[in-house]
C-alpha cells in the first residue's frame, strides 16, 4: 500500500503547534539484560522483556502535528504520515552529556574469524561512555525548556540501516569530523553480510538503537503490545547474533516516530517493561519525504533551520536522518550540519 507523503515546506511551520501524543508516556528506564554492569554506574543490564507498566508523562509538553485526513497518524518534521501497512526501510525515510572524545575505540579480540567487541551489556564500546547519555534522559529532555546554565548536546541519529553502501560513507564523514552518532537499525537488515558494518559502527565510538524488526507500519497502527514485544525480541536477537551476547540497548525508535501515532499506549507499556525508552526528534533534514521533500543540500539545510524554528532551541537536540540506500543528499549535507552545530557550541553525544 502507498504511504501519504507530506509536503515539506508547509507542515514544518505547523509542526510546532499544539500538543500531541509525544507527551504520552514517561517510560520507566530499567536496564537491558546481561551480567555486566555499567562502568562506574552500578547498574545491572538486563535482557529485554515485555509486559505492562508505564508512568504517565506530564512534565514535558511537545509540539505535534495535525492528523492526516483518513490516516489515523500524525506527521512530523522529516517524517511522512505513517498511514500505510507496510513500507520498505530503504524507500523512506537532556541532562548534561560529557564532551565527545575524538579517539575511536578499537575491536578487541577475534573469535571465529570475526572481530568481537567488548560491550558488557551496552550499545556502545566502553570508551564511548564519556559522551553517552541514557535513553530515558534524552527522551525526557527532548522538549524541556532551554536552560542556559546547562551544556547543549546534539544527538545525530540515522534510521533504517545498516546499509552496505551508505552506512560506511556516513561513518567516514563522522570520523573525519571527530563526532559520533546513534544508528537506529532495522532488525531484518541485520545479518552476516551487514555484521561487519555494525561492528565498524561500534568500534568507531557510535551507538546502536532499535528501529523495529519489520518496519511495516503495522504493529504501531494496531497498537499491539504483543507485536511490539516480538519486534523488540527479534531485533535484539539479530543484533546479538551479529555483535555478541554483550549487546544491549535502552534506545528505541518507532517506525514513523512516536509522534506519528495515536495508538501507542499498550506498545509504550511493552517498551517500558523491556527497559526501552522511545526516542523521537526535534530536528531533521527532510530526507524521509521523497518527492515532496527538499531536493538539494541547500534545501536540506533550510529544512533543518525550519525544524529548529518550529521546535525551538533546547539543551537536547536530536536530529533525524537516514543511512538507507539513496540518501546521497543526506551524506552531502552532513558535514555542513555538523559544522552548524559546532558553531552553535553544541557537544555531540550518543544515546545509550
Amino acid at each position: 500500500m502507498s504511504r501519504r507523503w507530506v509536503k515539506w515546506a508547509i507542515p514544518v511551520a505547523a509542526l510546532g503547534i499544539g500538543t500531541g501524543v509525544w507527551g504520552g508516556a514517561r517510560v520507566l528506564l530499567s536496564a537491558p539484560q546481561s551480567a555486566a554492569r555499567h562502568a562506574g554506574a552500578g547498574k545491572v543490564d538486563r535482557p529485554a522483556k515485555a509486559g505492562d507498566g508505564v508512568k504517565a508523562r506530564d512534565s514535558v509538553k511537545a509540539p505535534s502535528t495535525a492528523k492526516a485526513p483518513g490516516s489515523g497518524a500524525r506527521s512530523a518534521p522529516g517524517r511522512p504520515a505513517a498511514a500505510a501497512e507496510s513500507s520498505s526501510p530503504s524507500g523512506k525515510s537532556s541532562p548534561a552529556a560529557k564532551p565527545a572524545a575524538p579517539a575511536s575505540p578499537k575491536a578487541a579480540t577475534a573469535t571465529g574469524g570475526a572481530a568481537q567487541l567488548f560491550l558488557g551489556g551496552r550499545n556502545h564500546v566502553p570508551a564511548a561512555a564519556a559522551y553517552a547519555t541514557p535513553a530515558k534522559a534524552v527522551h525526557d529532555g527532548l522538549f524541556a525548556p532551554l536552560d542556559p546554565k546547562r551544556p547543549k548536546v546534539v544527538y545525530l541519529t540515522f534510521d533504517d540501516g545498516p546499509n552496505l553502501t551508505m552506512t560506511p560513507r556516513v561513518l567516514a564523514v563522522l570520523r573525519a569530523a571527530k563526532v559520533h552518532a546513534t544508528f537506529f537499525v532495522v532488525g531484518s537488515q541485520v545479518g552476516a553480510a551487514t555484521a561487519p558494518v555494525l561492528r565498524q559502527t561500534l568500534a568507531q565510538g557510535n551507538a546502536i538503537g532499535l528501529h523495529s524488526f519489520s518496519h511495516t507500519y503495522g504493529f504501531e497502527k494496531r497498537g499491539s503490545a504483543a507485536a511490539t514485544t516480538r519486534e523488540v525480541t527479534l531485533t535484539l536477537a539479530a543484533l546479538r547474533r551479529a555483535l555478541g551476547p554483550g549487546f544491549a540497548t535502552h534506545a528505541w525508535r518507532y517506525p514513523g516516530g512516536h509522534m506519528s501515532w495515536s495508538t501507542l499506549a499498550a506498545p509504550d507499556r511493552a517498551l517500558a517493561q523491556a527497559g526501552l525508552s522511545w526516542i523521537d526528534w526535534n530536528d531533521a533534514v527532510g530526507d524521509a519525504l521523497g518527492e515532496s521533500g527538499p531536493h538539494s543540500v541547500a534545501g536540506y539545510l533550510a529544512y533543518h533551520r525550519h525544524a529548529l524554528d518550529a521546535y525551538g532551541t533546547h539543551n537536547t537536540e536530536v536530529v533525524l536522518m537516514h543511512d538507507a540506500a539513496g540518501k546521497a543528499l543526506t551524506l552531502s549535507t552532513l558535514p555542513k550540519l555538523i559544522a552548524d552545530y559546532k558553531a552553535r557550541v553544541y557537544r555531540f553525544g550518543i544515546i545509550e
